[in-house]
């Protein structure tokens, strides 16, 4: 477990007082050598969790999309790719809860359901905050193109960097 907290708070430069609120410790074994493995968890909407450790990225059970609820009244929302980023902006915001809600895709290939999901919410403000590649900018292309004004593209916050936990990591 303290490889677990090296991981999350020196590598990923995560502050491990935020990272404690949303992620659990998730022990699991492999059904084919019996091997135990342990991992951090992040929890999805569909009761899965979106698992990390230094040496693998997986999920167990259902892969969904997360979805934070914010202090504020509901009318913001901030879209992120994983959840690394989402710990890392709150991390640089140093605060626990945001004022947004935020929704955390898991995979970029969800963004066609990320685009309902907004839709439905009927949220007036949409913050991106996608990675600094292709699938980021197809995201991010596919947001713009649906929400027009009320979408925010905030990767010129961390432009030269591949992604905002690398941008949290560099500083």
């Amino acid at each position: 477990a303290n490889s677990l907290v090296a991981y999350i708070t020196e590598e990923r430069k995560i502050n491990p007082a935020i990272a404690t609120g949303y992620l659990k410790e998730v022990r699991f074994s492999n059904r084919e050598n019996g091997k135990k493995y342990f991992a951090v968890g992040f929890e999805n909407l569909s009761g899965g969790y979106e698992i990390r450790n230094p040496f693998f990225k997986s999920s167990l059970g259902a892969k969904d999309m997360s979805f934070i609820k914010g202090s504020g009244a509901g009318g913001e929302l901030m879209v992120f790719e994983g959840f690394m980023d989402f710990l890392s902006k709150l991390t640089l915001e140093n605060i626990q809860t945001p004022h947004q809600d935020a929704l955390i895709l898991n995979s970029v290939s969800y963004t066609e359901k990320a685009i309902l999901f907004v839709r439905e919410k009927g949220y007036q403000k949409i913050l991106g905050f996608f990675d600094n590649d292709k699938a980021g900018n197809d995201a991010t292309e596919k947001f713009k193109a649906e929400f027009g004004n009320s979408f925010s593209d905030m990767r010129s916050d961390y432009q030269t960097f591949k992604d905002l936990n690398e941008f949290l990591i560099s500083n």
